[in-house]
């Protein structure tokens, strides 16, 4: 789904995950309010109960990741939600390969995911490929 192109009468529904390699976990609450002050601007609703991080995790494999493994969980058990929210792309992973494999899960659960800094719609083919890992 093109989220520019989402034209439903209802608020845009979205999920936030935020990924640190430092395990203070301190970037991870200004990833969260950077996601949801974008969501806001843009009207969407942030799920509360879909908000899911790792900390002290980096982002060269997906392994490992009990937030992710945990948000992918939910987001197969509902329906609930049109975008998952991300600060920016990397924030799912640096590794290419894991990149690709995770978007088009998310794509086949029928998500948008969005990245606050690239501002842009990983489902989209209009967006240029430079700007994933």
């Amino acid at each position: 789904m093109n989220i520019e192109n989402f034209h439903d009468s209802s608020p845009i529904r979205c999920a936030i995950y935020a990924r640190t390699a430092a395990a203070d976990g301190t970037d991870i609450q200004l990833q969260i309010a950077y996601c949801r002050n974008a969501a806001a601007a843009r009207g969407w609703r942030v799920l509360d109960n879909l908000i899911f991080s790792d900390s002290g995790k980096d982002g060269t494999t997906i392994d490992d990741r009990p937030g992710l493994s945990a948000l992918l969980q939910a987001l197969g058990a509902t329906e609930v939600c049109d975008v998952l929210l991300v600060a920016d792309f990397r924030r799912l992973s640096l590794n290419t390969k894991d990149f690709n494999r995770l978007i088009e899960e998310l794509c086949w659960f029928g998500l948008s995911v969005c990245s606050v800094t690239d501002y842009a719609d990983a489902g989209d083919p209009e967006v240029p490929a430079d700007l994933f890992p």
